[in-house]
C-alpha cells in the first residue's frame, strides 16, 4: 500500500477512525473490569468508622497474606495472624480487605477470603478460629 496513491478521501477515513479509536481508549473502552473487589463501608455491622489509613490497611494486609502464606501448619502463627483480624473493627475490617484485593488482583490468594479458606487448619482450635472468621466475612460480604 504506497500512502502517495491514497485518495483525500480515504486518508480521512483512515484519520477519522484512528480518531474514533483514540477517544474511545481515552474513554475506557479498552479497559478490562474494575480489578479487585471491593466491600462497600455500608456492610458495616457495628456502626463502626474506619480508623486506619490506607497504608496501615495495606500493611496489616501484607503481613497477615505473609504470616497464613510464609508459615504452614503453625497454629500459633495461624491464630495470631486471625486474631490480627477479629481484633479490628468492622470498617477497618473492609478497609484492610480491600486494600488487600487491590494489593494482590493478578496473583493466587488475590482476596482476603480466598487466603484464609487455603489455609489447613488441621488443628481443632485452628478449625473454630477460621470458621469464625469466615462466618464474620460473610456477615460483612468479603
Amino acid at each position: 500500500m504506497d500512502i502517495n496513491k491514497l485518495k483525500p478521501a480515504e486518508i480521512a477515513i483512515i484519520i477519522g477512525v484512528a480518531a474514533i479509536i483514540l477517544y474511545a481508549y481515552q474513554q475506557g473502552a479498552f479497559s478490562g473490569p474494575e480489578k479487585g473487589y471491593e466491600t462497600q463501608q455500608a456492610n458495616v455491622t457495628d456502626g463502626s468508622t474506619p480508623t486506619i489509613d490506607d497504608n496501615t490497611a495495606k500493611n496489616r494486609a501484607r503481613a497477615f497474606r505473609n504470616s497464613l502464606l510464609d508459615n504452614n501448619l503453625s497454629y500459633v502463627t495461624f491464630k495470631d495472624a486471625v486474631d490480627s483480624l477479629q481484633s479490628l473493627s468492622d470498617a477497618d475490617l473492609i478497609a484492610v480487605s480491600n486494600a488487600y484485593n487491590k494489593l494482590f488482583v493478578n496473583e493466587e490468594y488475590n482476596t482476603l477470603r480466598s487466603v484464609v479458606v487455603q489455609e489447613y487448619a488441621i488443628w481443632n482450635a485452628s478449625q473454630v478460629l477460621k470458621a469464625d472468621l469466615l462466618k464474620r466475612f460473610s456477615k460483612l460480604g468479603i
